[in-house]
């Protein structure tokens, strides 16, 4: 999805499937926005344990704010589905990442996206 500027917005578990065909699919259009026109930022830190307590953030966040680290409390994976999705694609929970898709995309870069593996693909054979 990030490749083709596509945010989803709700990253719950529940909102992806996968088919019989093994692809996984996305079901909750109602929040999806361009990549390109969301703000990715580091969480920030306070040094008052009261503003890490409040009900409300005590720092501004503006609608098109995104905090990649915050991706772990919506996809409640069973802990070895955790733990192989953090190893696989633990870059989904950095800004760097996004910040960088995001660069590569205005820059008019066309990411490739496969949906097979390089075993799995048909090749060209030479001559």
């Amino acid at each position: 999805l990030a490749a083709a500027n596509v945010f989803p917005g709700d990253l719950f578990i529940k909102n992806f499937g996968v088919t019989r065909h093994d692809r996984v699919v996305f079901y909750d259009y109602d929040e999806v926005t361009l990549l390109t026109d969301c703000t990715f930022r580091t969480m920030p830190q306070s040094s008052l344990y009261d503003d890490e307590i409040a009900a409300q953030p005590w720092f501004s966040v503006r609608t098109t704010d995104v905090f990649p680290e915050e991706f772990r409390t919506f996809l409640w994976l069973p802990a070895p589905l955790r733990e192989i999705f953090e190893r696989e694609h633990g870059y989904l929970f950095t800004v760097d990442w996004w910040q960088q898709t995001q660069a590569r995309i205005r820059a008019g870069e066309i990411m490739d996206i496969y949906p097979y593996g390089l075993e799995h693909r048909l090749h060209r054979q030479a001559g």
